[in-house]
Formats: structure tokens, C-alpha cells, sequence
């Protein structure tokens, strides 16, 4: 019903013969000081360093910027920033999640393919790219999510140890954070102002979805 629902409002497309629809959100969330999400951006840097110096370390999909070709580990980034006046990977306060939604004979599939972590300067400059990782296909990034997380997450039970999984539900970051702003749909730039009923309709539907997954 769901995946009617969604093929009428969208027109999404058959990507395969196991799926009846896929669709591709981008949304913004801040990272804000003390926050589960600066808790994720500081843990998930840790983890990148420690994986970058076992004895099986695997090459992993990190660059300064989405666009550039080259990958890079994390400590010639954080020189980089650090030549160019900034401090180290901690002064990103902007996240930028790209997800895939699928639905097909499995069921509905939610899936994280980047995180891309910017500092925003308040209108005084251009904002700064500090790390993007694609995590489309990484295993590390999945088990990291499932195994690492924060004493209460966003509810704030703090008895409770909450995984950056359920964290980063693209249901619960729209409903539960007040800033978190779809930016792109399919990879068509989305204003915040003028953000159609179309639209509207169909991240209201799968936020319905995401958070009925769980």
C-alpha cells in the first residue's frame, strides 16, 4: 500500500525486478555541542583513526569534498584544515545524509549512501569542507553504526545506550530534530522556502515508513 502510495505522489522508478520504487533524500542536520550527532561526527573519527591503523586495515571511501576524485585518510585532511587556519575535524557543525529508500518482495529497505560533514560560517564566507565519506557499500560504516552509539540518544533516556543506527533513522532525525532540512530529492536541489506539496507528501510518507521500520 505504501509503494502505491508513494509511485502515485512521485513517480518513482523500477530500479530492478526486486524493487517497486527507490528514492534518493538528501537532508541537512546541525551538529550542535553536546548533541547524538556530535557524538556520531567525534566517535565516527575515532573510529576511522583506529581502522586506519590496524594490521587489517581497509581502504575506506573518505575524501575532503563529494566532488574530488582521490580518496584521503583523515590525518592529511585534518593538516590540510589546520594549514588553512582551522582547527582539526571537530569544528564541522553542518551533516549532510544522503539516503536510499527502497521498497520491493523484501520489504522496505533504508540505507545511509553518505555523510558529509561541512563547518558553516553564519553568511561570512563560504562554507568549509572538512570530511565526506561514501558509505554505500561499507561494511565498517555498518557495523559501526549498529555497534557504536550514546547513553539516551535524541530521547534522552540516558539509562538506555541508543546505536547510531536508530539515531540517524531518517524518520526519527526529521521528527525529533527541529532543523533537519530536506536539501535534495533525487538529486534535484530542494529550497526550504519553496518546497512543493509533492514533496511535502512524499517525505511525510516515508518519514511514516522509516519510523514504522523500527
Amino acid at each position: 500500500m505504501f509503494a502505491i502510495a508513494l509511485l502515485s505522489l512521485a513517480g518513482m522508478q523500477s530500479v530492478n525486478a526486486q524493487a517497486v520504487w527507490q528514492q534518493n533524500i538528501e537532508i541537512r542536520v546541525p551538529v550542535e555541542r553536546g548533541s547524538a550527532i556530535s557524538a556520531f561526527r567525534d566517535a565516527l573519527i575515532e573510529e576511522v583513526r583506529e581502522q586506519s591503523e590496524s594490521e587489517d586495515a581497509q581502504e575506506l571511501a573518505i575524501k575532503r569534498r563529494s566532488r574530488d576524485q582521490e580518496t584521503q585518510d583523515l590525518s592529511s585532511i585534518e593538516s590540510e584544515l589546520i594549514s588553512e587556519g582551522w582547527g582539526g575535524l571537530s569544528i564541522a557543525n553542518t551533516l549532510y545524509i544522503s539516503y536510499t529508500f527502497a521498497e520491493g518482495r523484501n520489504g522496505f529497505r533504508e540505507q545511509i549512501t553518505s555523510v558529509n560533514f561541512l563547518r558553516q560560517q553564519d553568511g561570512e564566507g563560504p562554507d568549509v569542507p572538512v570530511f565526506y565519506m561514501d558509505t554505500e557499500n561499507s561494511q565498517f560504516f555498518s557495523n559501526f553504526i549498529r555497534r557504536e552509539g550514546v547513553q539516551g540518544g535524541l530521547g534522552g533516556n540516558i539509562a538506555h545506550q541508543q546505536p547510531f543506527r536508530d539515531i540517524l533513522l531518517f524518520g526519527r532525525l526529521m521528527r525529533q530534530q527541529d532543523q533537519s532540512i530536506v536539501t535534495a530529492v533525487n538529486g534535484q536541489a530542494v529550497n526550504a522556502d519553496e518546497v512543493t506539496l509533492r514533496t511535502k507528501q512524499v517525505v511525510d510518507r516515508i518519514i511514516e515508513i522509516s519510523l514504522a521500520s523500527r
